[in-house]
């Protein structure tokens, strides 16, 4: 069956053969596969041999006719080429791997389209406030310091290249100094690469600021027991939905949300060094000035976040309002309405020094029996429900019905 037609079922295994090439333009290795294919299968295995040797497998999806494969990154594939006998063996579209391999292509097309010109986090943080979220990312200390390491030997050679340094002297400085090789260097300096390359480095947009602000209030859960995970856990689905929403726009990949029985909750938690070490920091030390650089773009979208989390709307008593523990948290909230000119009042009540969370009676610190709450004025409704909101759809309804209901002697305008 080495030419004609092929019509391959789902799990079946065809054997053909093909041409293994070098394209010089491109600089990779091509495989051209004689046979025509006709398959309905969305991917295949690719098993191609040189003899009794293989020598490849890669998982992709052929168009039909004679398909040419570009093929990933190879070690010397110029001894690879020649005549090639291939074995083919379809995956249906239904099989865990094949449903991979589209979203996998999915993500790789949204990213390339939403990256174009898109900020991240990278671009409003010199390397050594990355260091510091990525310190607090880091569970493993060995891996943690060869990563500071290696942005310490970013950040010099930089330096060096700036003031107009020849680059072997570079080179010659930095892989004496910090133990790295002469390829990583010289990589840095044609900026074909840099140590951030391995981390997925969330974007900058109104989610990633709903996401932080979410994170940390304190009517959600923290779910990163593994390191570099960042998600919550909470009662409502409809917000635990929102939260992953929110999160699939800022790392770029699909968050689900999973249903916990054991304790009657719904988690949501996905993979982000950075977004976690960021969020992090924040809560372990209480330093917000860390966030002003996304404040200053997305400031409404913060307290959105942390209104769904820690907020919501008394419709008898014709209240708005958001609470936590953490005083700097709040009072850091309160300044971010401050400066949308929303006016608000904070207060302070004590709690019970024990409390009931999914089922289990917990005590608390000390430092928790302070509650601090954010009410918004009345005449700041319609502006508050204008730029800030909830970001969930049932506590925005209950809000706007809350706006119908009440007769305002004055309002504040709306910009």
């Amino acid at each position: 069956m080495g030419t004609g037609e092929l019509p391959i079922r789902p799990h079946e295994t065809i054997q053909t053969n093909g041409t293994l090439y070098y394209d010089s333009k491109k600089s990779k290795l091509v495989l051209k596969i004689n046979a025509e294919i006709n398959t309905k299968g969305t991917s295949h295995h690719i098993y191609v041999y040189k003899g009794h040797e293989q020598v490849l497998h890669v998982i992709r999806s052929l168009t039909l006719g004679k398909p040419t494969i570009t093929i990933p990154k190879i070690k010397n594939p110029q001894q690879h080429t020649g005549y090639v006998k291939i074995i083919l063996k379809s995956i249906p579209a239904s099989s865990p791997k094949a449903r991979a391999e589209i979203l996998r292509k999915k993500r790789q097309a949204l990213r390339r389209e939403i990256q174009k010109g898109a900020k991240t986090l990278t671009d409003i943080y010199d390397m050594d406030t990355l260091t510091k979220i990525i310190q607090q990312a880091e569970t493993k200390q060995q891996v943690g310091r060869n990563i500071i390491k290696l942005i310490a030997a970013y950040k010099e050679t930089m330096e060096l290249k700036s003031k107009g340094e020849e680059r072997r002297e570079i080179v010659k400085q930095i892989t004496q100094k910090y133990q790295v090789s002469n390829a990583v260097v010289y990589r840095w300096l044609n900026q074909q690469s840099n140590p951030l390359g391995q981390f997925n480095i969330p974007l900058l947009n109104q989610s990633l600021a709903y996401c932080i602000g979410e994170s940390l209030s304190d009517g959600v859960e923290p779910f990163t027991q593994r390191g570099g995970r960042v998600g919550l856990r909470v009662r409502n689905y409809e917000q635990a939905n929102k939260y992953a929403e929110e999160l699939s726009n800022v790392i770029m990949r699909k968050v689900k949300v999973y249903p916990n029985k054991p304790l009657n909750a719904y988690e949501v938690a996905a993979p982000s060094k950075l977004l976690y070490g960021l969020i992090k920091y924040v809560k372990t030390t209480n330093d917000t000035s860390i966030l002003e650089p996304i404040a200053s773009l997305y400031g409404a979208s913060i307290c959105r976040g942390y209104f769904d989390g820690d907020g919501g709307v008394f419709s008898r008593g014709g209240i708005v309002f958001a609470g936590g523990t953490n005083y700097k948290i709040v009072n850091y909230v309160s300044g971010i309405l401050d400066n949308l000119k929303i006016h608000h009042t904070v207060e302070k009540e004590k709690l019970p020094p024990m409390f009931e969370a999914y089922g289990r009676i917990y005590e608390r610190d000390t430092s928790e029996q302070t509650l601090y709450r954010i009410y918004i004025r009345r005449c700041c409704f319609i502006r508050f429900a204008q730029l800030v909101g909830f970001g969930i759809p049932s506590k925005q309804k209950e809000l706007l019905n809350l706006i119908e209901k009440i007769r305002f002697r004055k309002t504040c305008p709306i910009d």
